[in-house]
């Protein structure tokens, strides 16, 4: 009995008119994507290209002329990722670098307002610029999923129960001795089906489109999240498919089943996650503007100065304790002290993306995001990761100009004298040379697994919901 009411339904789904909308506009939505994306993606790999030749040109400098702090300058990009096309996460409005610069020590936010060919001056983003409320679109898969496939499930799904209740057919169904829940299975599977083609026809077509194109590399990794993404979307429509199921047990009108539906998706996929100023009070995290941010780094350093003052008035008279107890003493606390103003700030302003993220977790479409951006590595994820790794090439690059001139004392990368450095030419090759590495499959697993756990449970929820109400539903 299943298997007939399933042959029927799947026929009916998709030679209906429904089906021919959402097949040719989901596959038309996904090329018109991939060339948007392609273009975009060549612009940021040229500028990728022209910073990392900066940098380099600045280390050839400094490994011939080491004293010379001016070109121990060099910006850490984050490196252009073919994984934005699955989920671009808005990672677009997160600062793209660090400028690291070796003495004095200093790691901060590269502004997107520096021009590329020079460092320029340091103009941080603000908290609201930070994690500002996302437009609603962004040319990457994770939209078509979130936005028009959403919108076809519950379309798909109003009228599941109502239409047949309408048209008499349910009563003939019914006629003969079958489980109720034969039919819900089978509208739910002939609607999944429903998606699933254009769905997968869209993501082969990206994945031809941009391997035709050469510019964009089709690793076995970034396939295997192509697919990972995939089931990640069948999970997500799944819910919408419910929500249209739900609607269509709860009235005896189809009308007022579409009405529902809408209401439900308009509130789970627009409202809900793209009003997080109505659902969270920012104060708590509210970060000072650039300058003020500047003034406060400036402050922490006449903070320390006056801490020492009486010590380095008391060594004046002899110059080589006095210099020696500014090198080792007052000027690397007074740089660790300008560096975590700066790292306190930006760890505030993750805080208040991962806040917002705690907010929406009840929309399945924040966790849908949340979970594609994870699986794909872009967004908070891919920028706390670049943060660390910045970090650590910073101390490394310290820890070795320290090695290389012979200075035994323990290492910081705060007490560090550019006169400690040798003023012998350096080997280009053996500076270390930053180049941002790709998280492993593992950690992005490991962070979409509490998303893909609670759109699992929301699955679960209105599986149990729809099966219930329809048990108890009057088909006459």
């Amino acid at each position: 009995m299943l298997k007939h009411m399933l042959r029927r339904q799947i026929v009916e789904d998709i030679l209906g008119f429904n089906f021919l909308i959402n097949f040719v506009l989901i596959s038309g939505t996904v090329i018109a994507f991939s060339l948007i994306f392609l273009s975009d993606y060549r612009g940021q790999m040229d500028d990728y290209a022209i910073k990392s030749a900066r940098n380099e040109n600045h280390l050839r400098h400094f490994s011939e002329d080491p004293r010379d702090a001016d070109y121990a300058n060099i910006q850490l990009i984050m490196k252009p990722r073919a994984e934005r096309f699955i989920s671009l996460s808005y990672e677009d409005k997160f600062p793209q670098g660090f400028n690291f610069r070796i003495y004095p020590y200093e790691l901060k936010v590269l502004s997107k307002k520096q021009d590329i060919t020079g460092v320029g001056s340091y103009i941080p983003v603000t908290t609201r610029e930070f994690i500002r409320s996302p437009e609603l679109f962004s040319p990457d898969l994770t939209f078509v999923v979130q936005f028009l496939l959403s919108f076809f499930a519950v379309i798909l799904a109003f009228n599941a129960v109502t239409g047949e209740k309408e048209a008499g057919t349910l009563r003939l169904v019914y006629a003969n001795p079958a489980k109720r829940s034969y039919f819900i299975a089978a509208k739910y599977i002939s609607a999944m089906l429903t998606l699933v083609l254009p769905l997968l026809l869209g993501l082969i077509t990206a994945a031809v489109t941009l391997g035709i194109s050469s510019i964009v590399p089709l690793s076995s990794g970034f396939l295997s999240k192509l697919v990972i993404f995939a089931l990640l979307s069948l999970l997500y429509l799944s819910v919408f498919v419910l929500i249209g199921l739900f609607t269509s047990t709860v009235t005896h009108n189809s009308k007022h089943s579409l009405v529902l539906s809408l209401i439900a998706w308009m509130f789970l996929v627009v409202i809900l996650p793209k009003s997080p100023g109505l659902l969270l009070n920012l104060k708590h995290f509210d970060v000072p503007t650039g300058e003020q941010i500047e003034n406060q780094v400036a402050r922490a350093s006449q903070d320390v100065q006056k801490k020492y003052e009486k010590e380095v008035m008391a060594l004046r008279k002899d110059e080589g304790s006095f210099l020696r107890f500014l090198d080792k003493v007052v000027d690397p606390e007074i740089d660790h002290a300008r560096q975590e103003v700066r790292d306190h700030y930006l760890r505030r302003k993750i805080a208040a993306v991962l806040t917002l993220r705690k907010v929406n977790i009840v929309s399945p479409a924040s966790l849908y995001e949340y979970a594609a951006s994870a699986v794909a590595g872009t967004g908070i994820f891919h920028f706390e990761d670049f943060w660390a790794q910045a970090r650590r090439y910073g101390d490394g690059f310290i820890s070795f100009l320290k090695q290389t001139s012979g200075n035994q004392e323990p290492y910081t990368p705060f007490e560090f004298n550019i006169e400690w450095i040798t003023n012998k030419q350096f080997e280009y090759n053996a500076i270390p040379k930053f180049e941002e590495q790709n998280m492993r499959i593992g950690e992005l697993l490991k962070d979409a697994l509490p998303y893909v756990a609670l759109l699992v449970l929301y699955n679960l929820f209105l599986f149990t919901l729809v099966f219930y109400k329809f048990d108890r539903y009057d088909i006459r």
